[in-house]
């Protein structure tokens, strides 16, 4: 699966969900006791990994711009999450979150956009299929999807 060098593919990624996907749904999560991984998930990443795959996870944080929580919390969730997945040999390769809300309290994040992957930390948000599974630049480990 490892693209032919000089074919001007990039590497192959598996998007993923991050609640309800990787970890149970709790609705918004505030709290680190209330991460509960799916029995499946490290091993399932780790063949990811294995098979070649970048593995990038796409999450809605609302909560964020409810007021809920913090985006260090979500950033903070996101290292238990790596440390999990490294015990077990797993890794995810790049974070992008959604912070948005259109009842947000919050009013830095109240609106929600249309906008395509960026590498400054002006990410996305609903982001356009075509445009990020043809994005050949794989991020930094966390990117925050915001607006144009």
């Amino acid at each position: 699966m490892t693209p032919r060098p000089g074919s001007g593919q990039g590497r192959p990624a598996v998007f993923l969900d991050r609640d309800g996907t990787m970890i149970e749904d709790v609705g918004y999560l505030d709290a680190l006791d209330r991460v509960e991984y799916y029995p499946w998930t490290v091993d399932a990443i780790r063949l990811l990994n294995r098979a070649g795959f970048a593995v990038v996870v796409v999450t809605n944080q609302a909560g964020i711009a409810r007021g809920f929580f913090s985006e260090a919390f979500v950033q903070e969730t996101h290292r238990l999450i790596d440390a999990r997945l490294a015990a077990g040999g797993a890794r995810v390769d790049a974070y992008y979150y959604c912070p948005h809300h259109p009842r947000g309290k919050v009013s830095e994040f109240g609106t929600v956009f249309d906008a395509i992957p960026r590498t400054d930390k002006d990410a996305i948000t609903r982001p356009d299929p075509d445009k990020v599974f043809t994005n050949k630049y794989l991020p930094p480990k966390e990117e925050r999807m915001v607006a144009k």
